[in-house]
């Protein structure tokens, strides 16, 4: 954190990049430190930073991050329009869609909490589909553990099949 905040501070105001990479740290430290309310100050600081370089592929396939933060802050709605103003973005993006699979599967597990199955089911395949197609190397991973967290919600924590 120490070193992320001295970026900030020591980076000059137009070397956006250098401004993006470091928030991104610091919003990643104060998540693993449970300052949720840092985490986000952080990374919407990292978001305005990636749009500002017109980087949109990085900004909106990393958006899961400030999701799963609100979601983590009890915000369900927030966190709901956070995610689908992400995926509605992403879809206007031809080089973005194809990695939206991440937004689709926090949303998914997002309307799952909510109860909300039928969604849940839908966001989940379209997330599914889409990470068959990623880049995106951590895709697999968490697709594999949203699955056990709904089988185990489920009741079912012992069938991985």
């Amino acid at each position: 954190m120490k070193y992320a905040e001295l970026a900030l501070e020591l980076s000059p105001e137009e070397d956006h990049i250098s401004h993006a990479m470091a928030a991104v740290t610091l919003g990643t430290a104060y998540w693993d430190r449970g300052d949720l309310d840092g985490a986000q100050r952080a990374l919407s600081v990292w978001i305005d930073y990636c749009q500002r370089v017109g980087n949109i592929i990085f900004c909106r396939c990393h958006w899961r991050l400030p999701g799963r933060n609100i979601c983590c802050q009890g915000r369900l709605r927030d966190a709901e329009r956070t995610y689908k103003q992400s995926i509605q973005l992403a879809s206007t993006h031809d080089q973005v869609r194809h990695v939206s699979s991440n937004l689709y599967l926090g949303l998914g597990l997002l309307c799952h909490e909510q109860g909300d199955q039928q969604s849940a089911a839908q966001h989940l395949r379209k997330s599914g589909e889409l990470g068959e197609q990623t880049a995106l190397n951590d895709w697999p991973y968490r697709s594999r553990l949203a699955q056990a967290r709904l089988k185990e919600a489920d009741g079912r924590s012992g069938d991985y099949t």
